[in-house]
């Protein structure tokens, strides 16, 4: 990543991906291979080590003890497999177009 702008917009691609997956499959998991393959198609120029690294970044277990987690989007539920924390866009229940955040 060149500079602080790139490394946010590169987080916000691999949170993209994440929230359509969510929706496509219509319950809040997906795995990092899933979120490697759907970025892979738009944006070929992200390797997937660093795509892997992003994931890692804003997971809660490494997140929280970087900066007490206010940067968690993921939360990691299996070896590979992740879901989405509230705040970021997940939800108890996923609509047919929609993720349905509660409290909202």
């Amino acid at each position: 990543m060149r500079n602080a702008e790139d490394v946010e917009r590169f987080h916000e691609q691999i949170l993209g991906a994440a929230r359509w997956l969510v929706l496509t499959k219509r319950r809040n998991e997906f795995t990092v291979q899933e979120i490697v393959l759907r970025l892979r198609e738009d944006y070929p120029e992200f390797t997937e080590r660093a795509i892997r690294e992003g994931i890692a970044a804003t997971s809660r277990q490494t997140a929280s003890a970087r900066d007490g987690g206010s940067h968690v989007a993921f939360e990691r539920i299996g070896p590979t497999a992740y879901r989405l924390v509230t705040r970021f866009g997940s939800a108890t229940q996923v609509g047919a177009d929609r993720i349905v955040v509660p409290g909202r």
